[in-house]
């Protein structure tokens, strides 16, 4: 099935100092719209599915393999395993309906409620089939990222994203102002498709403080990556396209309790504790079985998702790992080597200073690992041309007497 419906969700969230969360994404899909006229008609078709066509006896827990892109700035913004896991946690007892705050569903609400029966699991294996541990960690020379997805490409210091057949790519990164995060719509381009969220509010307390501490934005955005829209559309009482949940004015603020009837004569008024809406963490907390259906219809064959249920990314094990793994620590450069400038597009000069001879063969890996050039050193000062590589990430090795050094640098 084509991958080239592009719709891109936009989540504008107030952090929690602004106590609300704002999302923008009709007004985003538009402007994606009037840029890629051309991929309307198939936009069209995905959006028109009935609600009968998302009816499936599958029952089966659909496993994701997943990959967290941490390109951090800081040291903060590293974050660590744990914080990585408490978000995992979150997301599997949310998408299964195994929290305890589905007891506080309302009665006439509660026969709706369902899970989506999808689990996420790191990744044990990479694109290449090397052993990973699922997390990528990147350091970029940005202070923060925009909604341009630049977090989405080495060559804009970000990561580039594994292969979306395989794998749900998550960017976990300082996002600029207010930003929380936003995802793409399923049938989009297979190089910018997952979600990227802010550090601020990816995992559960204690890691993350504020109202948005349960890891339910990423909750919220994987709902959208599984192709649902905001309870009311993105209009004035618009339609969601999910036959059980209500008709509703706009998106609900804080923690709402009680009956509210913001859109004409519903039963029992907002499902505000739906997972779609705009509630703080710790008040919204369910799916309905129309979701459940619509998001498992993804992954039924010729589904855009089909080909995630077939990847073995999460249960197999890789092979040991490439020399340089996109997943270690990056290697620090010893005050008495240079390497410039950083990101390169032309000539890459290395300045070994006193080094020589210590050092007396040069090498460059890809990401992967694989040796795309070598020369023997016999200078101070080496420049190497550029110009034959892809933009990418790529490592500079030495050799010699002292042992070995490495550094990474980025072509343009």
């Amino acid at each position: 099935m084509t991958r080239f419906l592009l719709v891109l969700v936009f989540c504008t969230y107030f952090l929690p100092l602004a106590a609300q969360r704002q999302c923008v994404s009709g007004e985003y899909a538009e402007t994606i719209k009037s840029k890629f006229p051309h991929e309307q008609q198939a936009r069209v078709q995905s959006e028109s599915t009935d609600d009968a066509n998302y009816n499936t006896p599958d029952t089966a827990t659909i496993t994701i393999p997943v990959v967290i892109h941490v390109v951090y700035f800081s040291n903060e913004q590293n974050i660590s395993l744990q914080q990585i896991q408490s978000q995992l946690d979150a997301l599997n007892k949310d998408f299964n309906g195994q929290t305890t705050d589905l007891q506080k569903i309302p009665a006439y609400f509660k026969p709706l409620a369902a899970g989506a029966g999808v689990r996420f699991e790191l990744a044990k294996k990479d694109p290449q089939g090397f052993s990973t541990s699922g997390i990528n960690r990147i350091k970029t020379t940005k202070r923060y990222f925009k909604d341009d997805d630049q977090v989405k490409f080495t060559t804009s210091s970000g990561a580039d994203a594994w292969d979306a057949s395989k794998y749900l790519n998550i960017w976990v990164c300082d996002l600029d102002l207010n930003l929380m995060g936003y995802a793409s719509f399923p049938g989009g381009p297979a190089n910018r498709d997952g979600v990227v969220i802010d550090y601020k509010v990816f995992g559960t307390a204690p890691y993350v403080s504020g109202a948005y501490n349960k890891g339910r934005t990423l909750v919220h955005e994987l709902g959208h990556w599984l192709g649902l829209k905001h309870l009311w559309g993105d209009y004035w009482c618009g339609d969601d396209g999910i036959a059980d949940t209500p008709p509703q004015q706009k998106g609900s603020r804080g923690c709402p309790s009680g009956e509210i009837f913001s859109c004409g004569t519903t039963s029992h008024g907002d499902m505000y504790m739906n997972f779609m809406d705009f509630t703080d963490d710790a008040c919204m907390y369910t799916f309905t079985a129309g979701q459940r259906a619509a998001m498992r219809s993804n992954f039924k064959p010729g589904g855009y998702m089909y080909a995630l249920t077939q990847s073995d990314a999460a249960r197999s094990e890789g092979i040991a790992k490439a020399p340089l793994p996109e997943t270690s620590t990056e290697p620090q450069a010893t005050p008495s080597i240079r390497l410039f400038p950083n990101p390169v597009q032309g000539k890459l000069t290395l300045d070994l200073k006193s080094e020589v001879p210590a050092y007396t063969t040069l090498q460059v890996f890809n990401h992967m690992g694989q040796q795309i050039f070598q020369q023997q050193i016999s200078q101070t000062v080496t420049t190497i041309s550029t110009s034959q590589f892809k933009p990418g990430i790529y490592f500079v090795q030495l050799k010699g007497n002292a042992g070995e050094w490495r550094e990474k640098f980025v072509k343009m």
